[in-house]
Formats: C-alpha cells, sequence, structure tokens
C-alpha cells in the first residue's frame, strides 16, 4: 500500500495543498464543452483519491480499540451530514448570487486549515494500533 510506504500524511498534505492552490482556478476554468468539465472531473477525482485512500487508516489510528467504531462512526456521520447536507445548497446559494469566488475562499480556508492539521499531526506509519480486545 502507498500509506504504507510513504505514511499517511503526504497524501493527505498533498490532497490539501491541490486544493489550496489549483481549487480556484480549476472551477472558474469550466466552460461548456467536454475538455473543461473532463479535466475538472480529473481535478476532483486526483484529489479526492488522495484523501479516501488513507482517511480510514487514519481514522482508525487516532482513536483507541475501546472507542475506535463509536466514535469514527459518530464524529465522521456528523460532520458528512453538516458538510455535504450544506455544500450543495451553499453553491447554489452563491452561484445564484454571482459570489462563486466567496464560496471558493470558503473551501480554500477549510483546505488551509486542514493543511495546517495533516502537517502537524504525528506520522504513524510503522506504528502499530492498539491490540483488539
Amino acid at each position: 500500500m502507498l500509506s504504507d510506504r510513504v505514511g499517511r500524511r503526504p497524501p493527505l498534505i498533498a490532497f490539501a495543498l491541490l486544493h489550496v492552490l489549483f481549487l480556484y482556478p480549476v472551477i472558474m476554468s469550466i466552460g461548456a464543452n467536454f475538455t473543461s468539465i473532463f479535466l475538472v472531473e480529473c481535478f476532483g477525482l486526483l484529489s479526492y483519491g488522495l484523501y479516501s485512500a488513507v482517511a480510514p487508516t487514519v481514522m482508525a489510528e487516532v482513536f483507541s480499540a475501546e472507542v475506535r467504531v463509536t466514535s469514527i462512526g459518530t464524529i465522521y456521520n456528523v460532520v458528512v451530514a453538516l458538510i455535504g447536507g450544506t455544500t450543495p445548497y451553499l453553491m447554489t446559494y452563491f452561484a445564484s448570487q454571482h459570489h462563486v469566488a466567496w464560496f471558493l475562499a470558503c473551501v480554500i480556508f477549510w483546505a488551509l486549515i486542514s493543511l495546517f492539521t495533516y502537517i502537524m499531526m504525528p506520522e504513524t506509519r510503522g506504528i502499530s494500533l492498539d491490540p483488539v480486545k
């Protein structure tokens, strides 16, 4: 596995950096043609792949075995419900007000917060999880 070779942090840092540096130009480059939409889709798939390849491992390593399932399930699902549930609404609202850049600025701000978090978190490659009880 890639994360076993390079660690968990590098893909997460690359994911956040991609969003900080390229989200605005990529989204603003969307045109009414196949090539434009295809390139935006490739950006999304690449960045999502960097995150989703290591996210389950990172989440499992954050919590001790006694509370791992409950903690991951609760925290992850609440965050996904709040962010995943409101993101399409907010994007649509900002687009209807001709302020797509404001929405992108919010996403980039949170990508910066994520980048800082990923840089500060300890690398866990090679460290075993708590024994399963």
